[in-house]
């Protein structure tokens, strides 16, 4: 969920602030780890309790170690809120993320259901609650099987059973991060849910008689190419000499829900055509990697839009320039076509040599 798997673990909280309390009695035996143990099953098995009570006492049978010694410590419902008070505004802050990449408004949600044991921790739900601007949680569903119960209707889809009903089940695995080509266009926009299938808007040559084309492809947040990471190049040969802006070529970009990449490029009057392909294209980057992308992008921001208006001029004098040439009367002589074109070539020089990618 918004590359964070671990959200909702509370248990560790728990543990390391009893732990500390009681390490002073278990520095006492000599089968340390044992103890250790002991006591994280007894805090991980007593999360939901708070859901019930405003105070938990918690009872350590060590008899197995040594000569049968309790010890005992309670938390308050306020004190368990207060460790993970943190985490709780975490929990809050994926959801709005989530909402964000769904194009979702919080009044669009129908219902809200709660989906893992610690969604049961009263706090949880008053968050929710709140957030939702008193939306009413949806509890038809027990929220430890509530995985159990999507993971079935996606077996279920995979396997092609038509009884399912897939218009509520059409968003699984989302791509993290954005993937582009085409001087830097966003074909795969971060977070498009998985697989992916599509054509991406049809390019055209730069220059007269250009009979090849390299296409980098990159992923990343930013406008910046060296700002992102690279995934590889596609070259098509072998395309009909024409004028600059005649040729079609249509792109191709395809991710499977395993996260292979796949790249095509066909030009549309010879058919000529190739792809390639990226394996291992997803799950590449940690978590913390990702969250330091997208803060880097966001850093940059307003330095990438302004680079990304200069390229945008760039081109369109490039463009300008290129159909002032071919607007030339034949008729004129030789020297007045050299004069035109030779300012029209300063014009495109006067350029900066070297506009930021």
């Amino acid at each position: 969920m918004a590359a964070l798997p671990r959200l909702g673990q509370f248990g560790p909280n728990w543990v390391n602030k009893f732990f500390c309390v009681l390490s002073s009695f278990l520095l006492l035996f000599s089968t340390f780890g044992l103890c250790l143990l002991l006591f994280r099953t007894l805090c991980f098995g007593c999360l939901i309790i708070p859901c019930s009570t405003h105070q938990i006492c918690y009872w350590c049978d060590f008899h197995r170690i040594r000569n049968s010694i309790d010890l005992q410590t309670s938390i308050s419902r306020d004190q368990f809120e207060r460790i993970n008070s943190v985490h709780f505004a975490d929990c809050m802050k994926t959801i709005e993320k989530c909402l964000t990449y769904a194009k979702t408004n919080i009044k669009e949600v129908d219902d809200i259901v709660l989906v893992g044991g610690s969604t049961r921790i009263p706090k949880i739900e008053s968050l929710l609650t709140k957030l939702f601007k008193g939306k009413q949680i949806l509890k038809t569903i027990y929220p430890d099987v509530a995985v159990a119960h999507g993971a079935v209707y996606y077996a279920a889809v995979l396997n092609g059973d038509q009884n399912v009903p897939t218009a509520y089940l059409n968003e699984w695995k989302v791509n993290e991060r954005h993937d582009g080509c085409c001087g830097m266009a966003v074909v795969v926009p971060r977070c498009s849910p998985l697989p992916i299938s599509k054509e991406a808007k049809n390019i055209t040559t730069v220059q007269d008689n250009q009979n090849e084309m390299c296409l980098l492809i990159y992923e990343g947040d930013e406008q910046s190419v060296n700002r992102n990471t690279k995934l590889g190049e596609l070259e098509l040969l072998g395309i009909p000499p024409a004028k600059c802006g005649v040729p079609t070529i249509t792109l191709g970009f395809d991710i499977s829900s395993d996260g292979a990449l796949t790249i095509s490029a066909t030009e549309s009057s010879s058919g000529t055509s190739n792809k390639i392909t990226i394996e291992n294209f997803k799950g590449r980057f940690s978590e913390e990697e990702i969250e330091k992308m997208i803060n880097q992008a966001a850093k940059y921001k307003s330095d990438d839009e302004k680079h990304q208006k200069n390229k945008e001029a760039a081109n369109e004098l490039i463009e300008y320039a290129t159909a002032m040439k071919q607007t030339i009367n034949p008729e004129l002589s030789v020297n007045a076509k050299e004069e035109i074109e030779s300012e029209i070539n300063l014009a495109v020089e006067c350029m900066p040599r070297e506009l930021p990618l």
